[in-house]
C-alpha cells in the first residue's frame, strides 16, 4: 500500500498589513489534511485578496477564511490595503477607483473627471477594473451627465477588463450605470474588453465612448459581454480584431439572456461592420451598426425614441437627456 506523499504549505503577506493565521500549523501535512488559512488585517487595512497556487485554488480568492484539502504543493499570498473613507460622490479619478472599496453602493459623478494620470498608475497596468466575477459590483453609478476622460488600462493578460471589470445583478436588486460619457479611453485586455465594461449583467442606459478597446476576443467599443441590458448607448472606440475574435462596435458577444435597445456604434471610426461580434441569441431592438453620417444625423435618434434634440453649434437644451448638432456632432448630454 502506498504511503501519503507530504506536501508544504507557504503562506506570505504580499502587500499591506495584516496577519495570517493557519490551521493546523505543521511543516509538512499528509495528502489529503484539511487546512484552514485565516487572515486578520492591521487596524485600519481591510483584507482584498488571495494568490493561489497549488490546492490553493481551491479558496475564494476573496473571503478572508478558506478551507481546502492540501493534495500537492501550495501557496497563498494576502494582499491587504488600507480602510479608505469612501466618497460617493465622485469629484476625482481616485475616488472613481474607490469605487471598488463598496461594491454594493450607490455613486454619482458630479462633475468631468480627467483620469489621464492613470497611464503611470500602478507599475504602468492603469486603473483597476471596478469589480471583478464572485466579486462584481452591484452598485449603481449615475454620471449625471459628466465625462470621465483619458481613461487607461493596460492589463494584456487579464480577462473581463473595462472600467468595471464585471457588473452583476441579482435577485430585485438592478446594478446600473447611466447618464456617462467615456472619452478618449484606451482599454488593453485579454478575453472581454470594453471601455465601460469587461462583462455585463447589469443595466447600462444613456452611455456613450470614444477612444480605442484591445483584447484578444469578445472585445466591443461598450462592453466585451453582455447578459444585461443596454439601452440609448453608442461607442465611435476603434476595436481591435483579436485572436479568438468575437468583436463588434458595440459589443464583443451577446448572451441570450442580454438584450440591446436603440444603441448604436460607428462602424466607420469602430473599425467594425456588426454592433455585435458574436449574438448567442439575445434580443436586439432599433440598433445597428452605422456610418459616421448617420450617427450624426438626428432622425437615427428620434426613430429610435431617444430624449433628444437638436441645438445649434455651442448651444445646449437641458430639458432633453441627449443634444445634437444635427450633420455635424455626435449626440452629447447639454
Amino acid at each position: 500500500i502506498k504511503e501519503p506523499d507530504d506536501y508544504e504549505l507557504t503562506t506570505k503577506v504580499a502587500s499591506g498589513e495584516g496577519t495570517i493565521e493557519v490551521n493546523p500549523d505543521q511543516d509538512k501535512y499528509e495528502e489529503g489534511t484539511e487546512i484552514t488559512v485565516t487572515t486578520t488585517p492591521a487596524e485600519d487595512w481591510k483584507f482584498i485578496e488571495w494568490e493561489r497556487e497549488g490546492s490553493a485554488e481551491q479558496c475564494n480568492q476573496y473571503e478572508e477564511t478558506c478551507t481546502f484539502k492540501i493534495q500537492e504543493n501550495s501557496e497563498l499570498r494576502a494582499h491587504f490595503e488600507e480602510d479608505i473613507e469612501i466618497s460617493y460622490e465622485i469629484s476625482t479619478c481616485e475616488e472613481l477607483q474607490n469605487i471598488r472599496h463598496d461594491l454594493s453602493g450607490e455613486f454619482k459623478l458630479i462633475n468631468d473627471i480627467d483620469c489621464s494620470e492613470t497611464e503611470n498608475w500602478n507599475e504602468g497596468k492603469g486603473f483597476k477594473p471596478i469589480g471583478r466575477l464572485t466579486n462584481e459590483f452591484k452598485g449603481i453609478l449615475d454620471g449625471q451627465g459628466y465625462e470621465i476622460h483619458d481613461l487607461h488600462i493596460n492589463r494584456p493578460l487579464e480577462g473581463s477588463v473595462g472600467i468595471f471589470g464585471h457588473i452583476e445583478s441579482t435577485g430585485e436588486e438592478e446594478s446600473t450605470v447611466k447618464n456617462l460619457g467615456l472619452t478618449n479611453v484606451n482599454i488593453l485586455g485579454d478575453m472581454s474588453a470594453g471601455s465601460l465594461a469587461g462583462t455585463n449583467f447589469g443595466t447600462i442606459k444613456n452611455t456613450y465612448s470614444t477612444g480605442s478597446v484591445n483584447g484578444e476576443g469578445r472585445q466591443g467599443g461598450l462592453i466585451g459581454r453582455n447578459g444585461g441590458t443596454i439601452k440609448n448607448s453608442y461607442s465611435t472606440c476603434h476595436v481591435t480584431t483579436g485572436q479568438h475574435q468575437e468583436e463588434g462596435g458595440l459589443i464583443g458577444s451577446l448572451t441570450e439572456e442580454g438584450t440591446v435597445i436603440s444603441s448604436f456604434s460607428d462602424k466607420e471610426t469602430t473599425n467594425q461592420n456588426t454592433l455585435i461580434g458574436l449574438d448567442y441569441g439575445g434580443t436586439i431592438q432599433n440598433s445597428q451598426a452605422l456610418s459616421t453620417e448617420e450617427m450624426k444625423n438626428i432622425n437615427t435618434y428620434t426613430d429610435a425614441d431617444w430624449n433628444i434634440k437638436t441645438v445649434e453649434p455651442g448651444e445646449t437644451n437641458s430639458e432633453y437627456t441627449w443634444n445634437i448638432v444635427d450633420g455635424e456632432k455626435y449626440p452629447f448630454f447639454p
